[in-house]
Formats: C-alpha cells, sequence, structure tokens
C-alpha cells in the first residue's frame, strides 16, 4: 500500500526500513556517536504542496531511533537540516536524484557538516535507496 510523502507513515516506513537494512547498518557505523547525527528534513511548499512541511528523524550508528513531525525546527536539537522544494524532494525519494549530488547541485541546502556527511556518503546512498523502496504518493 502506497504511502504519502510527506506523512507520518512515510516517516515511519522509513524508519522501519533503515532499522532492517545490514548495509545502512555496516555504512553508518558511528554516524551520530560522539556528535549530533539527527536530521531534520524540511520539505518546502509548493509542486502541489500546499505548506512547508518539517520532520525529525534520529539517526545514531547506524539506527534510526525514531522519526516525528516538527512544527519549528529550532526548538528541536539535530545536527543537520536538509531543505529543499517539494520538486526536488519528489526527485530524491523517486530514486533520481542523491542526497549528496542534490546538495552539490544546490537542489538542497544543508545546514550542518558537509565534511561529515562526505565520509558516510556510502550510508547515504543508501538511506535515498531506503526511500526509493517505498510504495510513494505525492500531494
Amino acid at each position: 500500500m502506497a504511502k504519502t510523502f510527506p506523512s507520518d507513515e512515510w516517516f515511519d516506513e522509513l524508519g522501519d526500513r533503515l532499522n532492517a537494512n545490514e548495509t545502512y547498518a555496516e555504512q553508518a557505523e558511528g554516524w551520530g556517536v560522539d556528535f549530533d547525527g539527527d536530521f531534520i528534513f524540511t520539505i518546502e511548499a509548493g509542486d502541489g504542496l500546499p505548506e512547508t512541511y518539517h520532520y525529525f528523524i534520529g539517526l545514531e550508528d547506524g539506527d534510526c531511533t525514531g522519526t516525528h513531525p516538527v512544527d519549528n525546527p529550532a526548538e528541536v536539537e539535530n545536527g543537520f537540516e536538509l531543505s529543499g522544494p517539494y520538486g526536488n524532494w519528489q526527485s530524491l525519494v523517486r530514486g533520481e536524484m542523491g542526497a549528496i549530488e542534490g546538495i552539490m547541485g544546490g537542489d538542497f541546502e544543508l545546514d550542518g557538516s558537509m565534511n561529515t556527511l562526505l565520509k558516510y556518503q556510502d550510508a547515504a546512498t543508501t538511506f535515498v535507496e531506503s526511500c526509493s523502496d517505498i510504495e510513494t504518493e505525492f500531494a
């Protein structure tokens, strides 16, 4: 059954898939250890999405520790925020664009250490593959 992006159900499914993915666990070993590896995903309104959404994704040492919507990202501790227009998120979720590629190409803005993210680029690739494995409907 398809899950709508963005929604609580979609992000819960992503968390479940990450936690079941042994490759991701190996590649993300050490992520968020001795630094805050949690993300906020900011999906900006437009392209059929009527409002901006913010989702927290807890990531530590190869595990997803939880996901939930966020009203105000400034009030939630996180080490990274990835933001971009809804159309770009659609491309990422479909697997048409990678996270690193999207950041380097200016499709997404990263608030956080790009150097740290690059050290874990294999995990970032597997993360996006997990996104694209979810049967997804868009607004």
